[in-house]
């Protein structure tokens, strides 16, 4: 008497249903934790610089609280890294064509 038995599947073969995703920190996670913390610190930074002092640009002189002087800043920066970034995306894209 031969005993058959049909040979079963390895555990290690994964079907595409069954394989699970990878285990890991997601990198938009971390992203979005920067930008978070990021914030925080701007706030943090307006909130105690609210005296107001003398700016002068070329021939103008302004008086303003400190905190406006640095949200200013803070929106001419992301803007021109935002510009700058769009002009590196579009260089990158025409040098590919």
């Amino acid at each position: 008497m031969s005993d058959q038995t049909t040979p079963k599947a390895s555990s290690s073969a994964q079907t595409p249903a069954s394989a699970s995703k990878k285990k890991g920190i997601d990198p938009k996670a971390i992203k979005n934790f920067a930008i978070a913390i990021s914030l925080l610190i701007v706030v943090i930074v307006v909130l105690q610089n609210t005296e107001s002092v003398e700016t002068r640009v070329l021939f103008f002189s302004f008086t303003m609280p400190r905190a406006l002087l640095l949200v200013i800043t803070l929106v001419v920066g992301v803007i021109a890294g935002l510009l700058m970034g769009s002009r590196l995306r579009r260089n990158k894209a025409d040098a590919a064509n």
